[in-house]
């Protein structure tokens, strides 16, 4: 017995040793693994000239890819209040603008792997796909029956009469596009279920307050004189148009809005049918590779023919293509393409459909959902990638592109919250900012026809133009790197990651000697002033109207766009403040 008890205390004893080495062991690989401190930071006084250098670091630090990136670096709004976070706690306005939109990739998967995946598929002959009808990746699948505003949809408000062109010309500020001669040949069998009907104009134009401010961009499909099944016949005289919204005017905005604006002396008529019609855009970095994703995943289910090899006649640039094409049981779906993907040719090419389905098909299966599946089934590795809100909302802001509700606000809200908002003219009811911008300031000058007659919003845009100064602000697009700026305290604007270990030990021993401040950085939003750095905010430059998600281009920054006034001003404020250029 004693010895058992001694052979037992040996046990306890070494038990004891080895969890004590496993603590230490666990102790000194947890100090290797966060050798560098997390540091909190304030942001000192702009007003302090001889500490401009060290401030940089503590507000934002933005590139403006515009020729005024010389003469002033922009910093951030007011600071916030909060206390510095980890990089897992993110900001909750970035949650907030990030978690409203849908993504087709995994959230947990860090912003900058998605945006590599995603220009990687752009650059490839499979490119990317978008269904600006439904959005295939909402909770709950948002669609124009149940949109809620976050997602990137777009509407369809089809216009049928004699006076439709005459419409067109008086509420929009694009002229409508003359003579049918040009456009081709129609009426062409390509399929035994599928018929070029005929071919028409796309064309680009903007939708105005009585001001000129712009409330929308829209896309217009126009056709000629056609009879009741869409054919061509000139006696009629009875034209078709379809506008669609930018992304983001789901819903049936555009259509309540035009209808009080149509009378009976205009000789014609709306429409909105959002369950039986579809857009879906297929993109790459190149139109030929556009057109390759296309004859690949989309012709033969278009032509319903599985042995379809003829070589397709893609529409032409200001061009679209109408089809007829047959389903099961006598339904027939009409389908109109155009070579357009809502962003701007610096990003992607291709082409995209709109399916208007036939009543009697609601219980089939839709050609356009036969499409979509055919795009994006797991099977196809031909396919293109299905794209979310996110991800189209990122591209738009890289592109520099407007966006609806962002920087094309139209005249605002009519009412403020109280006395205090006036203040603020540009905030609402709902403390959200309203941009009020012209197609000028948007750099859409090609949306608008100078030489037309009047149209709603005329006065407004040649009273810009009119002015020797020039539009008094311009569209902008703001880079904030994350290696220069620290958001939210989570180190990574510290400019630490490159260099060696000498610089970064040198780094620990001042930072031990420092007092801890707080950090009042955050990730910019929509509505922030942007100030002169060093300024102490008493120069404004401008307001950012779009964030991008940050990271979310694959680079380390965060891409924004913003409306900065007139370089002149700000100039000689500089000048007069003697602030370093």
């Amino acid at each position: 017995p004693e010895s058992a008890h001694c052979h037992c205390q040996q046990l306890i004893m070494a038990a004891l040793a080895l969890i004590m080495i496993t603590f230490i062991v666990l102790f000194i690989a947890w100090r290797s693994s966060a050798w560098l401190p997390p540091i909190s930071v304030r942001a000192p006084s702009h007003s302090a000239r001889h500490r401009h250098d060290a401030s940089r670091h503590q507000r934002w630090h933005a590139s403006i890819n515009t020729n005024l990136s010389s003469s002033f670096t922009t910093t951030s709004a007011k600071p916030y209040s909060s206390r510095c976070r980890t990089l897992t706690q993110m900001s909750s306005a970035i949650q907030e603008a990030s978690s409203e939109m849908s993504s087709s990739y995994d959230r947990n998967l860090p912003a900058a792997l998605v945006g590599e995946a995603v220009r990687s598929a752009l650059r490839s002959d499979r490119g990317i796909c978008f269904d600006f009808s439904t959005d295939r990746y909402a909770v709950g699948g948002a669609s124009p029956q149940n949109f809620d505003g976050t997602s990137r949809l777009v509407s369809v408000v089809a216009m049928r009469g004699t006076g439709t062109r005459p419409f067109l010309n008086a509420k929009f500020s694009q002229s409508t596009p003359n003579g049918t001669d040009d456009l081709g040949d129609c009426g062409v069998q390509l399929s035994p279920n599928a018929e070029l009907v005929r071919r028409g104009h796309a064309f680009e134009t903007a939708y105005l307050t009585s001001k000129g401010r712009i409330i929308d961009r829209l896309f217009v499909l126009e056709f000629p004189s056609s009879d009741a099944d869409g054919r061509l016949n000139e006696k009629t005289k009875m034209e078709d148009a379809f506008l669609i919204t930018s992304p983001g005017n789901g819903g049936s905005t555009l259509y309540n809005e035009l209808s009080p604006l149509v009378f009976p002396m205009d000789k014609v008529t709306l429409s909105y049918r959002p369950s039986q019609t579809s857009v879906i855009t297929l993109a790459c970095s190149s139109l030929k590779d556009a057109q390759t994703s296309f004859n690949k995943n989309v012709l033969k289910v278009l032509m319903r023919d599985d042995s379809y090899s003829r070589e397709f006649d893609f529409p032409e640039l200001g061009t679209c293509h109408h089809y007829r094409v047959s389903g099961d049981f006598g339904t027939v779906t009409n389908v109109y393409m155009m070579q357009n993907t809502f962003l701007t040719p610096e990003i992607c090419h291709g082409y995209s459909l709109f399916v208007q389905e036939s009543e009697e098909d609601s219980a089939a299966p839709t050609l356009a959902g036969r499409i979509w599946d055919n795009l994006t089934d797991e099977n196809n590795d031909e396919g293109p990638v299905g794209m979310g809100s996110l991800e189209y909302d990122t591209l738009r802001a890289e592109a520099g592109l407007p966006g609806y509700g962002n920087e094309m606000t139209g005249d605002g809200p009519k009412k403020r919250k109280s006395q205090s908002d006036i203040a603020d003219k540009d905030k609402s009811v709902d403390g959200r900012y309203y941009a009020k911008s012209n197609p000028l300031e948007l750099h859409l000058q090609h949306l608008v026809d100078t030489e037309k007659g009047c149209y709603q919003g005329q006065e407004g845009i040649a009273a810009m133009l009119k002015n020797k100064r020039g539009c008094p602000r311009q569209l902008y697009q703001a880079v904030f790197y994350d290696s220069e700026n620290d958001f939210d305290g989570d180190g990574g604007g510290l400019g630490l990651v490159s260099i060696d270990n000498k610089k970064l030990m040198e780094f620990q021993k001042l930072t031990k000697q420092a007092d801890e401040l707080s950090n009042d950085t955050r990730q910019p939003r929509a509505g922030d002033d942007i100030f002169v750095l060093g300024s102490n905010e008493s120069i404004n430059v401008g307001k950012i109207t779009s964030v991008a998600e940050p990271n979310g281009t694959g680079d380390a920054k965060t891409v924004a766009l913003a409306l900065a006034k007139r370089p002149g001003s700000i100039l000689k404020a500089i000048k007069e403040k003697d602030l370093e250029l």
